[in-house]
C-alpha cells in the first residue's frame, strides 16, 4: 500500500467539538487505514480540548500531534480562523509520538527527555533522509530557550535524523500557546512525531533575506533581548545604521519598520538564521526579538523584498520535491513565519499557491503561520529560524 493522506478544515468556531468532527471526517474522506499519524493545527478561536475530543471521535487512537497557530494553511488557501487536520494512511511508515514539558524551567533537560523518542521506533540506520522528527514547540511564551532544547534533542537523536516544525502561538496576543499530543493539551512544552519511511522525505527552509552593512557583535544579550551591539546601546546603533533618529522615531510603528530590517546570524554553510525584531525599549536602548539572539554572536542587518521572499519559498518547494528522489508527494506540511504573512500581505496567498503548484497542484496540504520555524539546513544541528518558509513533503 502506498502512503496517501487527506486534509480537512472546519471554521465552526461556535462548536469546537463539532469542528473537530467535521475536520477529521473531511480528512478521512475515502481513506480506509491504517492511520499511523494525524496532525492538527488550529487558531485561537477554538477550545483545544473539545476540538481534540471531536477529532479523536473520528480517528480513534491514531497518534495525534499539533499546536495552535495565528493562521492556517489548508489545501492551498490561507485561513484567519480554522481547525485543520491531516490524516496519513500507510502500512509502511514507522511512527512514534512524544512530549516533554517544562520548557521554560529547564530547556536542556526538556530536550534530552524529548530525545527519548528515538528509542521507541525501530529504524534503519544510515538513512538520514528517511527519518524526520516533526517538532512543535512553545516559542511565543518562553524567554528564549527553544534552541537549547533542540540542540539537546539533536544530541540524543544523532545526525541520522532531520527536524521540521515550528513554534506555536496565538494571533500575536501572547496569551495562549498550546502544544497537542493525542488527547492532551500541553503548554510550555515540545511535542512531536518521529516518522521513519522506506523512502526519502523532503525538507527545505528558505527565507529570501540578504545581509547588508558590516558585521556586528552582540556584546550584551539576555534570551530574546539584545542590549548592546559592538559595545554600544543596541537600539541606538541599529536605528543609526538604518538612517533613523533614535530619539525622534515613532516607536508605535517599530515592528512595521523593523520587520523589513531583521538581523541575520551567519552559519558555517554560508546561510543566515534570521532574527525578527519585535519590540524596542527607549528606556534601556534594547531590542527584543521573536527568538533568542546569543551573546557574542556575529550578526548582520538583513534586507529583502516581497519578490525575494516569494522566490525563496518557490525554491524551497522545488528543493523539497527533488529530495523525494522521484517519488510523488503524498502530503505537504508548511511552517511559514507569521511575520512573512504580515510582510507579504495579499502576496502571501501567491506564496502558498506557488508552493502547491511546484509540488503537484492537488497534493493535500496543511500548514500554519508559525512563531519560529524549526529545521536543519544543509547539515548540522537543528535551529529555530524566523521570517522563514519551511516545507516538509511526505512521499507516497
Amino acid at each position: 500500500m502506498k502512503t496517501v493522506a487527506g486534509v480537512g478544515l472546519s471554521q465552526n468556531t461556535v462548536d469546537s467539538y463539532r469542528a473537530g468532527v467535521e475536520s477529521a471526517n473531511a480528512a478521512k474522506g475515502q481513506l480506509t487505514g491504517p492511520f499511523p499519524l494525524a496532525v492538527v493545527f488550529m487558531t485561537e478561536q477554538f477550545d483545544e480540548q473539545k476540538a481534540i475530543e471531536g477529532i479523536r471521535s473520528v480517528t480513534g487512537d491514531t497518534p495525534l500531534v499539533g499546536c495552535t497557530a495565528p493562521s492556517l494553511i489548508c489545501n492551498g488557501k490561507i485561513y484567519q480562523d480554522g481547525l485543520g487536520v491531516a490524516l496519513i494512511q500507510s502500512d509502511t511508515l514507522k511512527v512514534s509520538v512524544g512530549v516533554s514539558d517544562n520548557l521554560s524551567h529547564d530547556a536542556k533537560e526538556t530536550g534530552r527527555q524529548f530525545g527519548a523518542l528515538a528509542s521507541t521506533v525501530e529504524i534503519p540506520q544510515g538513512q538520514p533522509k528517511n527519518q524526520v522528527l516533526l517538532v512543535f514547540a512553545d516559542a511565543s511564551m518562553t524567554k528564549g530557550v527553544v534552541s537549547d532544547a533542540l540542540y539537546e534533542a539533536f544530541r540524543e537523536f544523532g545526525s541520522s535524523f532531520r527536524f521540521f516544525g515550528g513554534g506555536s502561538a496565538d494571533n500575536l496576543h501572547f496569551k495562549k500557546s498550546v502544544q497537542i499530543l493525542n488527547d492532551q493539551v500541553h503548554r510550555d512544552a515540545i511535542t512531536g512525531a518521529l516518522i521513519a519511511s522506506d523512502s526519502p522525505q523532503g525538507i527545505s527552509l528558505r527565507h529570501g533575506w540578504e545581509p547588508t552593512g558590516r558585521n556586528l557583535v552582540v556584546t550584551k544579550a539576555e534570551g530574546k533581548t539584545v542590549k548592546e551591539l559592538d559595545g554600544q546601546p543596541a537600539l541606538e546603533l541599529y536605528m543609526n545604521s538604518l538612517g533613523e533618529d533614535v530619539q525622534k522615531f515613532d516607536y508605535s510603528n517599530f515592528y512595521g519598520f523593523a520587520s523589513g530590517h531583521p538581523l541575520g546570524i551567519p552559519m558555517a554553510t554560508g546561510e543566515y538564521i534570521v532574527r525578527d525584531p519585535l519590540t524596542a525599549s527607549v528606556e534601556d536602548n534594547s531590542i527584543t526579538f521573536v527568538s533568542e539572539v546569543p551573546e557574542n554572536s556575529i550578526v548582520r542587518i538583513m534586507a529583502g523584498s516581497k519578490q525575494s521572499l516569494l522566490v525563496a519559498s518557490s525554491e524551497a518547494a522545488t528543493e523539497a520535491k527533488e529530495a523525494l528522489d522521484g517519488k510523488s508527494p503524498a502530503l505537504i506540511l508548511i511552517a511559514d513565519c507569521v511575520s512573512r504573512l504580515l510582510y507579504l500581505g495579499d502576496e502571501a496567498q501567491t506564496e502558498i499557491s506557488t508552493i502547491g503548484t511546484r509540488l503537484g497542484g492537488d497534493v493535500p496540504m496543511l500548514g500554519f503561520f508559525s512563531f519560529g520555524e524549526i529545521g536543519i539546513e544543509k547539515g548540522g544541528p537543528p535551529a529555530l529560524y524566523n521570517k522563514t518558509c519551511g516545507i516538509y513533503v511526505l512521499p507516497e
